[in-house]
């Protein structure tokens, strides 16, 4: 690739013949592409006002019968140093003003020939054309990773308010009614989360958990969280607690916002009576709820179970009934905990795959009489894993217990009363 610029030749009255015979010469050696045209400059013609930066390269021809750099010289050769233009002087100079030069400054012998000249200054230009390259690209990587800097930033902030803004739709409180009392654990694997989770208190006597998991992790999946969190609205007065209802009217959220995309959300939906302790649950798709206890843990049946959310608008979702005795514990999840406990044996490829560890770590709340005490110990246990830093999924747990003793106390309405934040 030929050089832009062409060579300077610089050289005082008595030397201007030798610049002239050496520059005529180094067409026929040049070696890297056509050879640059050259001028040659008198320094005793030359003006104050000097372009020196217009030239690729500056060669000082020295006179034979001097070891020292003559004034006119050295200002030019100052200049296309100060311009970070390479600069080759040829001439017989003394020691001490060869180490005097800068390291931009080379020198070769007077006796340099065309020949050996022409591919010196071709590789000269060749690596300043080159480093010249890489600073472009230098500087061009600094702006486009400053620039990525400010766009990570602006996405960081974002996300931030996005996690306030899911967080919102959240309960502040759990309710506590009766012998029954609920608490929950939510953790997004990055700022926000696909997993929603709701625990309301329908009337003086039942209380509903909610529990729904969209597919995948992520901004999209929570957005998918926003749509569920607005389309669930249990209202006892008008009977849309039941839970079949209540799914249906979210499937329906889901399935008009889809816009042909394949999204889907699994869930679960379970009333509690705190009275009596009966349940009636209606599920999408989702993992069975676990009843836990001193003796045993077993899953709801899902028998009647109907499919995921968002699929299909004329799914059907049926009631189903269990019993949550006293000393019994009911916990909802995500299948995210399908893959928060690894085993210690595993590498690192196994930290993605699925196992039913966690079913040994529900197993070991069931010596905890408060649903914050097992809440408290999942947290530990999950802090303690490998990984933990960079969870796979996102995690929630809802937990509810019936004790054997009512949980709160009976205000002056005669009602029971909420025991307040968590």
């Amino acid at each position: 690739m030929p050089s832009a610029k062409p060579l300077l030749f610089v050289a005082d009255h008595e030397s201007v013949r030798d610049a002239c015979r050496l520059s005529c010469g180094l067409e026929a050696h040049w070696c890297d592409g056509p050879c640059p045209t050259a001028r040659i400059l008198d320094t005793g013609c030359a003006s104050a006002d000097l372009e020196v930066g217009r030239f690729s390269l500056v060669v000082a021809l020295i006179d034979a019968h001097t070891e020292r750099i003559p004034r006119r010289i050295d200002q030019v050769v100052q200049a296309a140093v100060q311009q970070e233009v390479p600069v080759v002087l040829i001439g017989d100079l003394a020691e001490d003003e060869l180490r005097g030069q800068p390291e931009q400054v080379l020198t070769l012998p007077e006796s340099t020939s065309p020949e050996i000249l022409a591919p010196y200054l071709a590789g000269i230009i060749g690596r300043d054309r080159r480093l010249g390259a890489l600073v472009r690209e230098h500087e061009l990587t600094q702006r486009l990773v400053g620039n990525i800097h400010r766009e990570i930033g602006q996405i960081d902030a974002e996300l931030q308010s996005a996690a306030i803004v899911q967080r919102e739709f959240m309960p502040r409180r759990m309710p506590t009614i009766g012998a029954v009392s609920a608490s929950a654990l939510w953790r997004p694997s990055t700022y926000v989360s696909g997993d929603f989770y709701q625990a309301v208190r329908i009337d003086d006597r039942r209380m509903g958990l909610l529990l729904a998991d969209a597919a995948g992790h992520g901004v999209g999946s929570a957005l998918m969280t926003i749509v569920m969190a607005r389309a669930f609205s249990p209202s006892a007065e008008d009977g849309s607690c039941s839970p079949a209802r209540v799914l249906s009217e979210i499937n329906q959220a889901l399935v008009q916002i889809q816009g042909g995309r394949m999204q889907f959300a699994t869930g679960i939906y379970v009333v509690i009576d705190c009275i009596d302790g009966s349940l009636s649950y209606a599920c999408a798709g989702h993992p069975a709820p676990l009843l836990l206890d001193d003796c045993c843990m077993k899953p709801l049946g899902m028998d009647d179970a109907g499919p995921a959310l968002g699929i299909f608008e004329d799914a059907e979702y049926k009631v189903m009934h269990g019993q949550l005795d006293e000393a019994q514990s009911i916990l909802l999840y995500s299948d995210g905990f399908e893959h928060a406990f690894p085993s210690p044996q595993s590498d690192v490829t196994d930290l993605q795959t699925p196992n039913n560890a966690y079913l040994d770590v529900f197993r070991s709340l069931s010596d905890l009489k408060t649903t914050p005490q097992m809440v408290e110990r999942i947290e530990q246990v999950i802090d303690g894993r490998r990984g933990s830093l960079q969870p796979f999924d996102d995690l929630t747990l809802l937990c509810a217990r019936r004790s054997p003793v009512p949980a709160c106390t009976v205000g002056p309405s005669g009602r029971f009363e909420e025991s307040g934040p968590r």
